[in-house]
């Protein structure tokens, strides 16, 4: 199975409930625990930020915007669109996390925190390059401290 790597042909937007069963099956394929969520369950898609190639969900995150917290939660990438060169889940996963992040900072939120389960690193690897911090556990709380004022 040949990695893709062609990053330019990925389209990034907000889901809408329509994308509720892919982000599921992305889930499944990732043998993610989902705790029985009904992924066609209207208003699923508004928490999310998804990932497109060809007409097809290849990747999501969770992105919740509030004040004065907002709330970044896991990424679920397809296997074929990971990259062996740019960390554990490659460049769109950094591009997907990089967009959750401006949608943070353009919300005004004082402070951004995701829960990963610790056999999870890859969410909380990609915080912490942008200054995240964990405070340990079965989950961890990754936290960071926005100092954005404009």
């Amino acid at each position: 199975m040949a990695l893709r790597t062609e990053p330019e042909t990925w389209t990034i937007r907000v889901a809408t409930d329509g994308d509720g069963p892919a982000i599921g099956r992305l889930f499944a394929a990732a043998q993610y625990p989902d705790y029985g969520v009904d992924w066609s369950a209207l208003g699923i898609g508004k928490w999310w930020i998804v990932a497109e190639r060809d007409g097809q969900v290849v990747g999501a995150t969770q992105v919740i915007l509030s004040k004065p917290f907002a709330y970044l939660g896991e990424i679920v990438i397809a296997r074929d669109e990971r990259s062996e060169t740019a960390g554990e889940f490659g460049e769109l996963a950094q591009r997907l996390f990089a967009t959750a992040f401006a949608m943070v900072r353009a919300s005004g939120a004082d402070i951004v925190r995701g829960w990963v389960h610790s056999s999870r690193g890859g969410m909380g690897s990609l915080l912490e390059r942008y200054g995240g911090h964990a405070t340990p556990g079965t989950f961890l709380l990754y936290w960071k401290q926005l100092a954005w004022r404009d």
